[in-house]
C-alpha cells in the first residue's frame, strides 16, 4: 500500500512539473515514465522530467494601454468635458497575423441610455498604425471623439481595439464586434 502512495505522490509530481514547465512555452518539457528501484530498505520511485532546448517563439496578444492613466484608473481631467477634452493617448500591439485592418472603439456602459454611450468610432485602421491620436491617413472617424462627461457618479470608459479580417471595415460599432478575430480593452474611469 505505501509503495503505491510512493509512485502514484510522484507520478502526481512529476505531472505537475511537466505541466508547469510546459506552459511557459520557452521550452519543451516532456515528463519521463517514473523509474521503480527495489532496494533492501523498500521500494524507491524516481521521475524524470527531460528539457530540450527549442524554443518556442512567443504568441502575440494584442493589448492597448494609455501613457495617461492605467487599465481601471482614472481619467486625468484634461481628457474630459471639465478640461481640454482632448484625445488620450493610445498604444496598441500584437495584431494575429490574419489581421488585414483594425477599428477603435470607446463605450461608456454606465451611461443612462440603452446600450451605453458612444464616444469614438474609429474605422479603417491599418494594422501597421499602433498609436492615436493623431489618426493615421486612410482611418475614419464614424463618431466623432466625444470626451467622458458622466452626468452622475462614476462612469467606466471602455476604449476597445478590434483587430478585423479586412482592411475596410464595417460601418456599424455592432457589426465590428461581430467581424472581430481579436479585441483588447483599456477601461479609464472618471466621475465629475
Amino acid at each position: 500500500m505505501m509503495n503505491a502512495r510512493t509512485w502514484s505522490s510522484a507520478a502526481a509530481i512529476a505531472m505537475s512539473c511537466a505541466i508547469a514547465l510546459g506552459a511557459c512555452g520557452s521550452d519543451k518539457t516532456t515528463a519521463l515514465p517514473p523509474t521503480i528501484t527495489t532496494t533492501p530498505g523498500g521500494t524507491r520511485t524516481t521521475t524524470t522530467v527531460a528539457s530540450t532546448s527549442t524554443t518556442k517563439p512567443a504568441r502575440l496578444r494584442l493589448t492597448i494601454v494609455s501613457s495617461a492613466f492605467v487599465n481601471n484608473g482614472a481619467i486625468p481631467q484634461q481628457f474630459t468635458c471639465n478640461g481640454a477634452g482632448t484625445t488620450p493617448p493610445l498604444a496598441w500591439t500584437g495584431f494575429p497575423a490574419k489581421a488585414k485592418g483594425a477599428a477603435l472603439v470607446v463605450q461608456d456602459p454606465d451611461a443612462p441610455v440603452a446600450g451605453g454611450f458612444t464616444h469614438w468610432v474609429v474605422v479603417n485602421l491599418p494594422v501597421r498604425a499602433t498609436t492615436a491620436p493623431p489618426l493615421p491617413a486612410g482611418a475614419k472617424e464614424l463618431v466623432a471623439w466625444r470626451p467622458p462627461c458622466p452626468p452622475s457618479g462614476t462612469h467606466h470608459y471602455r476604449f476597445t481595439i478590434y483587430a478585423l479580417p479586412t482592411a475596410t471595415a464595417p460601418t456599424s460599432k455592432d457589426a465590428i464586434e461581430k467581424s472581430a478575430i481579436a479585441q483588447a480593452t483599456l477601461v479609464g474611469t472618471y466621475a465629475k
